[in-house]
């Protein structure tokens, strides 16, 4: 049986994953997320829900050609990310976990 903690480090360990996914490439489907991590879709519309509102500028589009990415200008070098860095992004995605879902409207 998964633990309410687990859950709240995958959960936190998969919004890492789709952050990482969308600095690499410019437009990916909601459903090749979901299919990558193998929840639904309705989940990562939740997660990038949470990656929005902790500051990533993450747009969607729907129709052909649509799908999920940062805004054009936001480009950040991975290669400038420390260990303290991604630790310190990791706990920000963390504290983003132990949000109460039911407080949500």
């Amino acid at each position: 049986m998964i633990k309410p903690l687990e859950v709240k480090r995958l959960k936190s360990d998969r919004m890492f994953g789709i952050l990482c996914i969308l600095l690499e490439r410019e437009n990916v489907t909601v459903r090749e997320l979901a299919g990558y991590f193998e929840v639904s879709t309705r989940t990562i519309h939740r997660d990038l829900l949470d990656l929005s509102a902790s500051g990533f500028p993450v747009v969607t589009r729907q129709g052909v050609g649509g799908g999920v990415s940062l805004l054009p200008n936001f480009r950040y070098n991975k290669s400038a990310l420390s260990e303290d860095d991604m630790k310190v992004i990791l706990a920000g995605i963390e504290g983003l976990a132990t949000i109460d879902d039911s407080a949500r409207m």
